[in-house]
């Protein structure tokens, strides 16, 4: 099976260390979003860059720090694209 080089930067530990800072735990905000109840709070992490941009919606068994997120977000920061990761959280 072939790799692309976003996933082998991901997996070899090659990202630059501006790469790394990118999407580090400083840059992780909040959004509110519902009333009530039914209130959820969503992590986000994100870069600003070109659009179109890439969004990355966490799903089941799914991280914003997992292999496939690490790897869109290293593809849009190699192409200057705007990407913003998240996952809900309680």
């Amino acid at each position: 099976m072939r790799r692309n080089t976003a996933w082998q930067a991901v997996h070899s530990g090659s990202l630059a260390p501006a790469e790394k800072r990118q999407m580090d735990d400083n840059s992780l905000k909040f959004l509110e979003i519902g009333t009530g109840a039914e209130r959820r709070a969503l992590a986000i992490r994100a870069r600003e860059g070109a659009l179109p941009g890439l969004l990355w919606l966490s799903g089941y068994k799914s991280d914003m720090k997992g292999t496939k997120a690490a790897a869109l977000a290293h593809w849009a920061a190699q192409a200057g694209r705007a990407a913003a990761r998240s996952r809900h959280c309680r």
